[in-house]
């Protein structure tokens, strides 16, 4: 375990040392929950918009 630890840890030194892999690690670690956030809002009320529509039915038709 301890070698898995100065594994991680090089990794981060190496990372923090790195100024080009820190926006592309950054993006890596932001995407997926702004792609959860936007699914989730996008999908928390989808018959919200069609509150004021008026549909045509079909008995409107026969009279």
């Amino acid at each position: 375990m301890k070698q898995a630890w100065r594994i991680t840890a090089a990794d981060r030194s190496r990372i923090g040392r790195s100024w080009s892999a820190c926006p592309i690690i950054a993006g890596l670690a932001l995407l997926p929950s702004l792609y959860g956030w936007f699914n989730i809002l996008t999908s928390s009320a989808p018959m919200a918009m069609w509150t004021g529509c008026t549909l045509p039915s079909s008995t409107s038709l026969i009279h």
